[in-house]
């Protein structure tokens, strides 16, 4: 915590620790992806009928592929750039197992049937 935050903290106020990263589940697009500035990695979307679980399909394949964009590019999604990119690739996934030890105990109902 910085000089701020330990100041609001004895004021009374509750800090909240900064997020660089954002987890999102969208509904209505039917994804999973972690978010910074800068890169995307989708976990899950729909691939025709099936909502695959590209962090899981190594198990089905025998090889991964994940979905790592790089969003300041012009055509931000037209190519994964995790072989390019191992360092972003290791942080985002490190921001998906953080987010989601925080967020699976409030889950209200079950995980969606995935391929895998």
């Amino acid at each position: 915590m910085n000089q701020i935050g330990a100041v609001l903290h004895e004021l009374g106020y509750v800090v909240a620790p900064l997020r660089l990263y954002t987890l999102h589940a969208l509904a209505f697009a039917h994804q999973l992806s972690v978010r910074t500035q800068r890169w995307k990695l989708v976990v899950r979307a729909y691939y025709r009928t099936s909502l695959v679980a590209f962090d899981t399909i190594e198990e089905v394949l025998g090889f991964s592929y994940p979905l790592l964009f790089d969003m300041t590019t012009p055509h931000p999604e037209r190519y994964s750039q995790a072989r390019d990119n191992p360092d972003a690739l290791a942080t985002l996934e490190a921001y998906l197992t953080r987010g989601r030890s925080e967020f699976e105990p409030l889950r209200t109902r079950p995980a969606p049937k995935t391929v895998p």
